[in-house]
């Protein structure tokens, strides 16, 4: 039918095309299965399984999903990914989320809350998260500089901010090229916000000159992109100066995700771009504790197509305080002469690590709303019914 389509109508572009029923039974999901590869089926009916087992169990407020209503959710997958890998989706250095005719973004947030315990998920800092509010409306600009845990990060903004489109709806992700180049990935990341760019660790890593020059060149236009949107005002930015996301290390309590230490030269980056915007531009410190939901795999894989998990768990983000960039700020290191570029990179050095320590403050507040993961190591950290300090609920209110 797809063929005959694109014959009738050469320019139709196949991801605005509205969902189709491919899957009614779990047999239809194991039958359109055994078209794909190997590796891939292994992978699709491992993740189907699992989250199979993670949604339909009892939950706190309730019985979880029903296995038709998991089939409901797999059938979108299945279309999107079906309709994709026979026209590639292309995205812009600067994409926003596609809604229609098709909602990507429902999409992909359907897929996520089942995942989340919601009695155990807490927002700290709800003054600070007002602040941001607040500004966005103004039409200044605001950039959240967060630890990065899982690829449903995206979707806990709009999950627990639903009564406040300004910070769940408007907030653009800088997205590594894994975000958008990943084909099980990609749906999900149709129907976000996105700053296409691919992070430093990646660049250079990667052997083939012209694909380093390629990466090299979409990064400077998303650059032009940036600043453009900055200098129009209004702007909610996340970004994860890792560049990456968080992995389990050994700390004295046992294996633990912990944040990544953040790269000074993203930070110092958006802070140039923000000086020359004319716009007011805050920056605040971002936490989040959601690795439970959706471990990444251990190490950095250049390789697309990595393993799902999924578990049923609570989570939690949390704001610190408003980044002081004045020349008084109290982070600043002193004044010792030396030359002028020597000084500059003192002073880039200590606001990220003026940041990242902020970043880590909040994290030790937060992380113990997270499930245990036995089978990977990481247990003896949950608490539950554990309240953070100034922990609140929003999406209750």
């Amino acid at each position: 039918m797809l063929k005959v389509q694109r014959q009738l109508n050469p320019n139709l572009e196949l991801y605005k095309l509205p969902q189709r029923d491919l899957l009614r039974t779990e047999e239809d999901l194991y039958t359109i299965a055994q078209a794909f590869s190997e590796k891939t089926r292994v992978q699709f009916l491992d993740w189907y399984q699992g989250y199979k087992e993670q949604v339909t169990a009892p939950k706190p407020d309730g019985p979880g999903l029903s296995e038709g209503d998991v089939i409901i959710i797999f059938n979108r997958i299945v279309d999107r990914l079906i309709l994709l890998s026979k026209q590639k989706y292309r995205f812009a250095s600067r994409h926003e989320g596609i809604v229609e005719p098709y909602d990507y973004f429902e999409f992909g947030q359907e897929y996520v809350k089942p995942l989340v315990n919601f009695e155990e998920s807490y927002v700290r800092n709800m003054h600070y998260w007002n602040e941001v509010s607040d500004a966005i409306d103004a039409g200044e600009n605001v950039v959240l500089l967060a630890n990065h845990q899982t690829e449903a990060d995206a979707a806990f903004l709009p999950l627990f901010f639903p009564n406040n489109p300004t910070i769940g709806r408007k907030v653009f992700y800088v997205a590594g090229g894994r975000v958008v180049g990943d084909p099980l990935a990609q749906p999900f990341s149709m129907g976000r916000n996105l700053f296409c760019v691919h992070s430093k660790k990646y660049i250079d890593t990667e052997e083939d000159p012209e694909e380093k020059s390629a990466m090299s060149k979409q990064n400077r236009r998303t650059l032009t992109e940036l600043s453009k949107s900055m200098k129009t005002g209004g702007m909610l930015i996340w970004i994860a100066p890792s560049g990456g996301r968080d992995r389990l290390k050994e700390t004295p309590t046992g294996e633990r995700p912990v944040p990544a230490p953040f790269d000074a030269d993203a930070i110092e980056m958006f802070r140039s771009i923000a000086s020359k915007a004319g716009r007011p531009t805050y920056f605040y410190p971002m936490a989040m504790a959601t690795y439970s939901i959706m471990p990444p795999p251990s190490g950095i894989n250049k390789a697309l197509g990595e393993k799902r998990v999924t578990t049923f768990t609570g989570c939690a983000i949390s704001l610190a305080p408003r980044v002081d960039l004045s020349d008084s700020a109290p982070w600043r290191p002193s004044s010792s002469g030396g030359k002028a570029k020597a000084k500059a990179e003192e002073t880039k050095l200590a606001l990220c690590d003026h940041i990242f320590r902020q970043v880590c403050e909040e994290y030790m507040l937060i992380e113990k709303v997270m499930a245990d993961l036995p089978a990977q190591g990481y247990q003896g950290h949950h608490i539950a019914g554990y309240v953070p300090p100034n922990g609140e609920q929003p999406w209750q209110k």
